[in-house]
């Protein structure tokens, strides 16, 4: 999930220009909150959510959202989600890589 929310921070710095700061799991711009993140695990393995604010308007909190950085949230989606496909096959290929330790 971690790795999830810093691919993102760091791709959306890249696309706009924009500082975010990563807060435990949430991103963050200009002090607004862009994220709403959470893990848990279940009977059969783990599960992981990220929500990114679109728009903002009725948010219970200070938030920022995609639009208010001019980002299509089609592109957010297909760039952040190729960034992580592309992590978690670079981590079982260098997993793959090392044999077991007796």
């Amino acid at each position: 999930q971690r790795l999830l929310v810093h691919l993102a921070a760091r791709w959306i710095e890249a696309r706009c220009g924009a500082r975010v700061e990563v807060r435990g799991d949430d991103l963050f711009v200009h002090g607004g909150k862009l994220s709403v993140s959470v893990a848990t695990s279940s009977p059969r393995g783990a599960l992981i959510h990220l929500g990114v604010n679109v728009e903002t308007e009725g948010a219970p909190v200070v938030a920022v959202g995609l639009r208010d950085l001019r980002i299509p949230a089609d592109e957010f989606l297909d760039a952040v989600a190729n960034l992580y496909a592309d992590e978690l096959v670079s981590v079982a290929h260098a997993a793959g890589k090392v044999r077991p330790v007796p």
